[in-house]
């Protein structure tokens, strides 16, 4: 069934009732995944679809619960709604919880290789913030006009993961399906609840659109990472003039002044913590999360002793002597695996040294010191041969597998040592494994961290011509090579298709080229990058994902608990703000100042005051791991049910979120 009017077409399935298309008739983009069952709830089975004029109404019912859904899908003269009416025909009261119901909505977030990324998927991002919640739906390339579901009626507390492992062999190529958890819908018999979505095309992203429907409310703060009495000013916004405002936290209210239908205010804590900040005005409840931490700086230290305490290796007669090891917060322990390459002591592992590192050039300490010689030693034994430069994935396998992915980590790392001791040794390998890394991919590999301009810089001043050349031909042979094949760079890792590394990196190494040759077309395609980077990360009203990146897969490769899911934060995601920092030397502004600064301390809720760090945070509710299709295996996940809400108890690879932070704040 199709209804249609001057901005969507809308497909629905005359059998089912599902949404199967929500299509922009501006440019044809389809925002629906193929194949899904968007709208029918769990449990819920279809009675009838029926259209009428521009609108389609489906009947489905639950036995078991005797609870009645009735969805009406309908057109105005520019916008598309549906409307979720839930009827308790029970005898006795029905509770629907997030426990038992969910709203499933599937946004073609299936970056399958065979796609073309840029005109056939979106990255979608979710405020469920009960009275005021919303979609942002963005293509990939960036380009407005984007989707936004604004909920109207109703309010949605929460949402989780429902995942079919069948349908792609890499489960990193495909996000899952969003569950809309209502606020809990108890229900007495005969009763009837009512959720209504709106979706518009639009140029404008929720947090600066304006409040156009009856009942609208924004809260919003200026920033959401704060240090101990750092003031912070909220914004509450309402489409209408309100009465009885009440702002709290904690159960103390906040004092405000208010204008017209706006009221500001401003707070400050004396402790760390998460905090939940409400407001409540004419029945209609929202909220705001903000984390207060400590100084970046004491945090830096913290985290630095934390590793030469806990994480270092100290058995004299193992190849891990001095490594720098994943620690399970669980078991108060040590962990390592060889055979899995994420719990090895090798790749991002390196992360901590380079954490150490730092620490040290900003207070120095003996003991760090003589851990960070001991790390440096276990690095130069097994893991990097600075001969040659070549850089190895894991202990007892030298000379047998590089890795080359690992290289710009290590380079990074000698570039800290060089920092650090101004030993010109340390700036020569940080070169050398970078010239290695080129020399290697032939110039098409793109990584995390080549600091290319860095080390460039150190180079020319310690007068280092040679090296200087090589690596800034080959750097520049890399940018050409991009720059010529932009299109067949994206989706070009194996792990995963496209994600938000990619434009992060050419981001910054169009930024860094830029800077060094003063050549304009770097800075457009820096441009060009810049408005990719920007389309995975919102602007919700919360510390975890506020300004970071949507991040889906991480927890399985690097977690304890092997599930996919939408991670915020998880360290990678502050690659946007490194990538916005060399942008903004590029050009010479500070157009994303406020964006990074979100970015990097976002990520900081990661790290405990005790020095221990999360690898990352499972935000959703929970994840639903199925198989739509048993007779489609896939060797990366089983079947199962997944909470969240939680921090992971790996301390994993997570280290180079502080770096940067330290780093560029």
């Amino acid at each position: 069934m199709i209804i249609e009017n001057k901005s969507f077409k809308i497909d629905i399935c005359d059998k089912t009732g599902a949404t199967s298309a929500i299509i922009s008739l501006e440019n044809g983009f389809n925002w629906v995944l193929s194949d899904s069952n968007w709208g029918l709830v769990e449990g819920f089975e279809t009675q009838s679809v029926v259209s009428e004029a521009n609108c389609v109404k489906v009947n489905t019912f639950n036995s078991e619960r005797n609870v009645q859904i009735t969805i009406e899908k309908s057109l105005d003269e520019s916008d598309y709604f549906e409307s979720y009416k839930i009827t308790n025909h029970h005898v006795s009261d029905v509770f629907l919880t997030k426990d038992n119901f969910g709203i499933p909505f599937s946004y073609d977030c299936l970056y399958d290789k065979r796609r073309d990324f840029m005109n056939e998927c979106c990255i979608s991002h979710l405020w469920c913030g009960g009275d005021c919640a919303w979609i942002y739906s963005v293509r990939c390339s960036g380009e407005a006009p984007y989707l936004v579901m604004n909920l109207t009626e109703g309010a949605i507390d929460d949402y989780s993961i429902s995942y079919d492992i069948s349908r792609t062999k890499n489960a990193s190529f495909y996000r899952g399906a969003f569950l809309l958890h209502p606020r809990n819908l108890f229900l007495l018999p005969k009763e009837t609840k009512t959720l209504t979505f709106r979706y518009r095309l639009q140029n404008q992203k929720p947090e600066s659109a304006p409040l156009d429907h009856a009942g609208a409310i924004r809260f919003t703060a200026d920033k959401y990472t704060v240090k101990r009495d750092e003031e912070i000013s909220l914004l509450f916004e309402s489409a209408s003039r309100f009465e009885n405002l009440k702002l709290s936290c904690e159960d103390k209210s906040i004092p405000f002044e208010s204008s017209e239908n706006r009221a500001r205010a401003k707070i400050k804590f004396q402790t760390t913590g998460e905090r939940l900040i409400t407001a409540e005005a004419d029945g209609k409840v929202t909220h705001l999360k903000i984390n207060v931490i400590l100084p970046i700086g004491e945090l830096l230290q913290r985290r630095a002793r934390f590793i030469c305490e806990k994480q270092q290796y100290l058995k004299e007669d193992s190849n891990l002597f001095g490594a720098y090891l994943v620690y399970d917060d669980e078991t108060k322990s040590l962990y390592y695996d060889s055979a899995w390459q994420d719990y090895n002591a090798g790749n991002e592992r390196i992360g901590m040294g380079v954490l150490v590192c730092k620490a040290l050039q900003e207070k120095f300490d003996q003991k760090l010191f003589q851990s960070l010689k001991l790390h440096r030693s276990f690095v130069e034994r097994e893991l990097f041969d600075s001969e040659s430069g070549m850089v190895y994935d894991n202990v007892a396998v030298k000379k047998d597998f590089p890795r080359i992915y690992n290289f710009p980590w290590v380079s990074t790392y000698y570039l800290e040592w060089y920092n650090l001791s101004g030993e010109v040794k340390c700036l020569e390998n940080s070169a050398k494994i970078l010239i290695k890394f080129y020399e290697n991919t032939h110039c098409k590999l793109g990584a995390q961290c080549i600091e290319a301009y860095k080390i460039l810089t150190a180079l020319k001043k310690e007068g280092l011509d040679s090296l200087y050349n090589k690596l800034l031909e080959l750097f520049l042979c890399y940018i050409e090579k991009i720059d010529a094949e932009i299109v067949e760079h994206e989706g070009h890792t194996n792990e995963t298709s496209y994600v938000s590394e990619i434009p992060n990196q050419t981001l910054s190494y169009f930024s860094q080229a830029a800077l060094l040759t003063g050549k304009e077309k770097y800075l457009q395609y820096a441009r060009d990058s810049l408005k990719k980077s920007q389309c995975f990360f919102a602007n919700q009203p919360d510390f975890h994902l506020n300004c970071v990146n949507v991040r889906y897969w991480d927890r399985y490769w690097f977690g304890k608990i092997k599930s996919y899911g939408d991670v915020f934060p998880h360290y990678w995601s502050t690659l946007a703000a490194w990538g916005m920092y060399w942008y903004n030397k590029a050009t010479n502004s500070s157009q994303t100042e406020e964006m990074i600064y979100n970015n990097l301390t976002g990520n900081l809720c990661i790290y405990r005051e005790d020095g221990f760090a999360h690898n990352n945070y499972l935000y959703p509710y929970k994840v639903i791991q199925y198989s739509a299709n048993p007779e489609k295996q896939n060797k990366y996940l089983t079947p199962g049910v997944f909470y969240g809400k939680s921090y992971d108890a790996f301390a994993n690879d997570q280290d180079w979120a502080l770096y940067y932070a330290s780093s560029i704040l």
